[in-house]
């Protein structure tokens, strides 16, 4: 009998990734091409290695290829204070200046208040915003809203606004990939 051992540890933020896999020659992952495809989603951070909780040893669950579902708010102007746009059932309020927590101050354009809600998305104190939604703006009016947690779930989370001057589009694109219990 053979072994395969490959020690994994980073520290990448959003792309936590630490285990041990050690497997013998008839598992499916140690012929050469299930070793190539768990390391390809390694290098594409497309890979999770968990031990299923209330287990001392294996088997370790592997998701391979699951992608996280994103949202988007598009700004085409500038929105009205006291407007919002609602994730996860938490307002994010726009406000002419002086934005507290889950708020965001209306910038001096598009791109500005793009930028302002994302700040205030990724700086929101509520667990349910910190611990599963991170935001990205272009800069120019378009914000990214990501579900840190991968698969099919973010699809079901629910995003609102009643914005002026803005758009969004629900979460999409999330997909649970392959599941591996070894």
């Amino acid at each position: 009998m053979s072994w395969i051992s490959i020690n994994v540890n980073t520290s990448e933020s959003d792309n936590r990734i630490s285990g041990f896999m050690q497997q013998d020659s008839t598992s499916q992952f140690s012929s050469q091409p299930g070793l190539v495809r768990v390391l390809e989603a390694l290098s594409r951070g497309a890979l999770n290695l968990e031990e299923p909780e209330g287990s001392d040893s294996t088997p370790y669950l592997i998701d391979i290829g699951n992608v996280r579902a994103t949202a988007t708010v598009t700004f085409t102007g500038l929105p009205t204070a006291a407007q919002a746009y609602t994730l996860a059932n938490v307002a994010f309020t726009a406000r002419a200046s002086g934005a507290v927590n889950n708020e965001f101050n209306i910038g001096a354009d598009a791109g500005a208040t793009g930028d302002n809600l994302a700040a205030a998305i990724n700086a929101s104190t509520t667990e349910a915003i910190n611990k599963v939604f991170r935001a990205e703006s272009d800069g120019a009016g378009v914000v990214t809203v990501t579900c840190l947690v991968p698969g099919l779930v973010g699809l079901g989370i629910a995003a609102s606004e009643n914005l002026s001057n803005a758009t969004i589009t629900q979460f999409a694109g999330g997909d649970n990939g392959e599941q591996y219990i070894y």
